[in-house]
């Protein structure tokens, strides 16, 4: 439960844009949002305040109170505290915190390093860029979908996949690029075009290798193909009928962007230090604007981002608002690991009732080999994967139930605080819902 004592002036428009933080703070966080502002009473010469107060509740607003009042104003809701931590243990199941932490560690740590740093500086509010790439289809996932359908127009093309080399840029030469790995790569399951998530099944193959290194009756219980069958049913109805684009959007927003991105890599470690990420490009206004464009405003053939490259293009030099887009790329393995520390993570390993020995061996034999250098984004992952399994299982493997009792009955001690309206309307009222729930 956040409570916020603010002092925010009142200016033309700012009471909607602040309803809109209070409220999507909230949803982000989970959370409860009890938020008031100075009084009108206390207003100056120079600065004016509205009193606004307001309640909000996983990102749903509850109540408001009128701004300006010159009287005495109570502004009470219920807050359902039970519900806020199922729906906390529902998106951070154990297994879900596994797939987190193994993605999420290097780049975390970098980016929890770099918040300490504003922080340092005095800084308490950041802005950041998140929601863009999504929003205006700035990803190469977007490309690859778009360029996929192309060619399985005419599987046998060897034109079309050759479209594929230009998209990626930052990966090896442009001969590597449009070798016949490549393109067997890319042509997975390539005239699937109905598929209900058609633009992420060669992601979704690609990382499912990391699953190898995992025991055999764990790896069988998760089978990708199950988990691609569930997705497929839990889509909405009508999901077929938007645009390929505007599906492939949506799906990237669900599973990439809220659970892991915003969750892991921004609000996690800006607020370890008391900075407080905002994100423009996910005002609600935004959001809504960005998806009622049609599909060429955002992407055109192999061009990304049309409108916002645009609208960049009036303020920016064109080495910024033309250039490509460059993933995060840092190393893992070698920055994590030395050479005794590899040693010893294997013989943890060795023990480790979730990990595959056998596969994990020959895995961490071929990145003892390199040192930890040159390994492709997935074997970088495998090796955070393996390393954050064996925190896991040292801190829960033994006694996960007990442990997540434990964190329940400390959840319980800190029971919510209760606000009562003494008015006497709202005494009466209250009367009438104790009565009536008896």
């Amino acid at each position: 439960l956040i409570v916020n004592l603010s002092a925010s002036n009142e200016l033309v428009g700012k009471s909607e844009y602040r309803r809109d933080l209070v409220v999507g703070q909230s949803g982000r966080l989970i959370a409860g949002y009890a938020y008031v502002s100075s009084g009108v009473d206390e207003s100056t010469t120079d600065v004016v305040f509205g009193g606004h107060a307001m309640i909000a509740l996983d990102g749903s607003l509850l109540q408001e109170s009128p701004r300006f009042a010159r009287e005495a104003v109570f502004t009470v809701a219920d807050l359902d505290i039970e519900r806020l931590r199922i729906a906390r243990i529902g998106n951070t199941s154990f297994s879900e915190a596994q797939r987190k932490f193994a993605r999420a560690f290097p780049y975390r740590k970098r980016m929890f390093r770099l918040s300490r740093t504003v922080r340092e500086a005095g800084v308490k509010t950041v802005l950041t860029g998140d929601g863009a790439d999504e929003l205006f289809a700035g990803y190469t996932l977007f490309k690859e979908d778009s360029i996929r359908r192309f060619w399985a127009k005419r599987p046998e093309s060897g034109m079309r996949p050759a479209l594929l080399s230009r998209i990626h840029h930052y990966v090896g030469s442009a001969e590597a690029r449009s070798n016949a790995l490549w393109r067997d790569f890319f042509g997975y399951r390539l005239t699937e075009t109905d598929h209900t998530h058609y633009a992420h099944l060669v992601r979704w193959r690609n990382n499912a290798w990391a699953l190898r290194l995992l025991a055999p009756e764990i790896r069988n219980s998760i089978s990708p193909e199950a988990l691609e069958e569930n997705l497929s049913r839990a889509v909405p109805q009508h999901w077929m009928s938007h645009p390929p684009l505007e599906r492939a959007q949506i799906a990237e927003m669900e599973t990439f962007m809220s659970p892991y991105l915003l969750a892991a890599q921004a609000d996690r470690v800006a607020m370890a230090n008391g900075v407080e990420a905002r994100y423009p490009f996910l005002d609600m206004r935004v959001v809504d604007f960005a998806l009622s464009l049609p599909a060429n405003l955002k992407l055109r053939g192999l061009s990304d981002k049309i409108v916002l490259r645009k609208l960049a293009a009036r303020k920016l030099p064109r080495a910024l608002w033309a250039r490509k887009k460059q993933p995060f790329r840092a190393p893992i393995a070698s920055a994590l690991l030395s050479r005794e520390s590899l040693d010893g993570l294997a013989g943890v390993l060795e023990r480790d009732a979730l990990i595959d020995p056998k596969s994990a061996r020959l895995f961490l034999d071929r990145v003892r080999r390199r040192d930890g250098r040159g390994l492709g984004e997935r074997e970088e992952m495998g090796v955070v994967g393996l390393i954050t399994i064996c925190m896991l299982a040292r801190s829960f493997g033994s006694n996960f139930d007990g442990a997540v009792d434990r964190g329940v009955a400390e959840m319980q001690k800190r029971a919510p605080t209760v606000m009562i309206d003494r008015s006497a309307s709202a005494a009466s009222e209250n009367k009438k819902n104790f009565v009536g729930s008896l």
